[in-house]
């Protein structure tokens, strides 16, 4: 009979090991596990898996990239997958991976914001334009910057009593 357990252990490096001792046979194999990254805490896999949710992959797709899954059902993998979705550290990375990509896409809003102000700036100050186009550069930035607002303003001239309007609801719902 083979028992197996499993103990872990460290190596001179540091590194840590498992060692998996088989009983009645004396053999003991030993297999390097891969040490979290000390920032962020994940394995190399679970990074993996990670940048999988982020690239916009479903979470069995993404842990059948990060992870050998030959040998697993369907339905093993998208219960590991949602494991490792509710792992704390899991979690945490992608908050802050999402809010760097976040902070990204407002810069390059700002920035596009800038060039686009800058643009309609130069063209009105530019001299060897003809005045209709930078009068238009100026009214584009005026829009641009919110200064226009487009309203358009409707009067009801028609006199009428609550009970003609009220008549006048009760036709078109069919109220008798």
């Amino acid at each position: 009979m083979t028992i197996d357990r499993e103990t872990p252990d460290h190596n001179a490096s540091g590194t840590p090991k498992m060692s998996v001792i088989e009983g009645g046979k004396g053999k003991v194999r030993t297999k390097v596990r891969k040490a979290a990254d000390p920032k962020t805490g994940l394995t190399d896999k679970q990074e993996a898996f990670v940048q999988g949710i982020l690239d916009g992959k479903g979470q069995g797709e993404a842990y059948r990239d990060a992870y050998a899954t030959q040998n697993m059902t369907p339905a093993q993998i998208s219960v590991e997958a949602y494991r490792l979705m509710r792992d704390p550290k899991i979690t945490l990375r992608l908050t802050q991976l999402q809010s760097q990509i976040e902070a990204q896409r407002r810069m390059l809003s700002l920035s596009r914001w800038d060039r686009t102000l800058n643009f309609f700036e130069r063209c009105m100050e530019d001299e060897d334009l003809h005045p209709s186009i930078r009068t238009r550069n100026a009214e584009l930035l005026g829009k641009h910057l919110g200064l226009f607002v487009e309203r358009v303003e409707t009067k009801d001239v028609t006199d009428r009593s609550a009970d003609d309007i009220e008549a006048q609801i009760r036709a078109r719902l069919g109220i008798a």
